[in-house]
């Protein structure tokens, strides 16, 4: 019997830490596929593209991590849209000045971004 607990258990971690991983193999992905079209979208150089990968992914993650407080119950939902309503307000600002554009131009890739990736998921 305390064999099967402790496979249990070292099951349920290792289910745990996959669906970790997963979590942030997807916002690579995404953080990846947001920075090709922001090359594009902006004609970035290739030093300017990865640094935008780089600011991208901080951004993913760091937006996950409301995600998980929220989830947690260490935030309330209206804790967690004041957060993220300020946080968006911060990410638009520095994307904009990062990139020597107007705010409304970063919402304006943000959503040219989002109708991209529901193209690419079908």
């Amino acid at each position: 019997m305390k064999t099967l607990v402790a496979f249990l258990f070292v099951l349920m971690i290792g289910y745990q830490s996959n669906a970790q991983s997963t979590g942030e193999i997807n916002r690579m992905k995404a953080a990846e596929f947001e920075a090709d079209l922001a090359k594009n979208y902006f004609k970035l150089k290739k030093a300017k593209k990865e640094k935008f990968y780089k600011l991208r992914l901080e951004t993913k993650n760091q937006y996950a991590a409301y995600v998980q407080q929220k989830k947690k119950g260490e935030i309330t939902p209206d804790q967690f849209k004041e957060q993220v309503r300020d946080f968006w307000n911060v990410q638009r600002k520095m994307y904009a000045d990062f990139l020597g554009v107007s705010e409304a131009e970063v919402n304006n890739f943000n959503k040219y971004a989002n109708e991209e990736r529901k193209k690419q998921n079908g």
